[in-house]
């Protein structure tokens, strides 16, 4: 008698679910992938962004029943057994007929929902929260198409391009939440970004297929719309897979100069490797490095460095996380806040011909953001560096943006966050540090202009 095998629906979320925490790989991008193209693409991503969304309460939950420990078949595949029991206590609610792997998780159904109740009883979230009413971001990759061509095959397919010009920040705001249907219009901030109704997919779309469009969210675009490499210039990206903001750095540079792309995870890389391909981006050379050890003798002459480290993810809407998870943990934020200040202080310090560094995060807590701009400024303060920095201000007034830093740290009002049931994006942070003049470089040129006069003086009396 033949084995009743997991059904092949739970095997690939397990494994898409695996992709996307531990290598950081687009969700849509998987689900929506020719090799799984087959399958019920509306099951298979309802069931990945379930566990996802509970990861935290699972996690608990394996450990208090110690399914994991006790039963050693299931050790090899966490992630299948999180998928299964996501089906057997919050999807349908049973499991079908299956192998081993399924009978063990149904034998330990009771326990695993006796314990759910124990930690709803004691006041933990294991709910989603509430969604925001986040729109569809496109951005148009003008290495491959120009912005006059995406919206004329958008418009002869019958879309309605709504044109919206001169508004404050907060009427463009009501402009996108008005949305409807079949419509989309320019974003007023970036030039290359058109935002279309909440649960527009383009993942079929010929556009999408061609890399003429790159579905990423305003708010992930903005650290290196505020970086704004001209072209020709030398730029490093210090934590660069999956490769966005890279492919987009090119794209603002027309593929013309050069941007040194960092990561040191393999795995990463290579999906880092192949984004650049995908998106024409052929100014980009890849190092698969630390980015703590990178110095200007591998990245000669860079003028322009992005800092976008790992962080807590606290400010995504649509990456799946639990509720447990958005509560801020304050020895993982102190582990992270720790490598992200010691990457902002190299990249300040580490590089004689920076003018302009964009930190930036998609977290909302201040030990990530306004905690670590304060100790690398103070570093660079404090110390010998080669040259000094101070905060720009993003977008100037309210009616041009209007999440800010918290006033409660000296150089918080200087920085930007993108808040998402304020700005309709993901949660972000940004903070343009611009370069300001060497002192010893002034002290010298002023010497060397009195020189010039006391001579010019000399030979008059003569």
């Amino acid at each position: 008698m033949s084995m009743i095998r997991v059904p092949k629906l739970y095997v690939v979320a397990s494994k898409i679910a695996k992709s996307v925490k531990e290598e950081g790989a687009s969700l849509k991008e998987l689900v929506y992938s020719h090799k799984y193209r087959h399958f019920n693409i509306k099951a298979l991503y309802a069931l990945v962004i379930e566990t996802l969304s509970r990861e935290s309460v699972l996690g608990e939950l394996l450990e208090r029943t110690r399914i994991l420990e006790n039963e050693q078949h299931l050790r090899w595949d966490p992630w299948l057994v999180r998928v299964l029991v996501t089906e057997l206590l919050w999807r349908k609610q049973r499991l079908p007929p299956g192998g081993k792997r399924m009978q063990t998780v149904l034998r330990y159904e009771p326990g695993l929902r006796e314990e759910l109740a124990s930690l709803e009883a004691a006041g933990v979230p294991v709910e989603r929260s509430a969604e925001v009413n986040k729109p569809r971001y496109a951005r148009v990759n003008t290495l491959v198409a120009t912005y006059e061509d995406v919206v004329s095959d958008l418009q002869h397919r019958g879309w309605k391009h709504r044109r919206v010009f001169g508004l404050s920040y907060p009427d463009f705001l009501d402009a996108v939440a008005g949305l409807r249907e079949g419509s989309f219009l320019r974003d007023t901030h970036l030039p290359e970004l058109l935002v279309f109704p909440k649960g527009t997919e383009f993942f079929t779309d010929p556009l999408y297929r061609s890399g003429a469009i790159v579905l990423q969210d305003k708010a992930s675009l903005l650290p290196v719309h505020l970086l704004n490499p001209p072209p020709g210039s030398v730029v490093l990206d210090l934590c660069a897979a999956p490769g966005m903001k890279t492919s987009h750095i090119a794209a603002v540079m027309n593929n013309r100069g050069t941007v040194y792309a960092v990561e040191r995870n393999a795995k990463r890389y290579q999906t880092l490797c192949e984004k650049v391909e995908q998106y024409g981006a052929t100014c980009v050379r890849t190092l698969l490095a630390d980015a703590l050890t990178v110095n200007s003798e591998q990245c000669p002459g860079v003028e322009y460095i992005l800092v976008d480290p790992s962080c807590s993810g606290s400010g995504i809407v649509d990456r799946v996380s639990s509720a447990t998870e958005k509560q801020a943990d304050p020895a993982r934020l102190q582990r992270l806040a720790t490598v992200q200040a010691l990457l902002l202080k190299h990249a300040l310090t580490g590089f004689p011909a920076a003018k302009r560094v964009v930190y930036s995060t998609c977290s909302l807590d201040a030990e990530e953001n306004e905690q670590v701009v304060e100790e690398a400024l103070s570093h660079v303060q404090s110390t010998r560096a080669p040259h000094r920095f101070e905060l720009g201000a993003p977008f100037g007034g309210e009616d041009r943006w209007i999440s800010r830093g918290s006033d409660e740290y000296e150089h918080g009002p200087r920085c930007l966050y993108a808040r998402p049931r304020v700005d309709l994006t993901n949660g972000f942070f940004v903070a343009v540090f611009e370069r300001l003049p060497d002192v010893a470089g002034d002290v010298a040129g002023e010497s060397e202009s009195k020189q010039r006069k006391l001579s010019r003086k000399k030979k008059k009396l003569k």
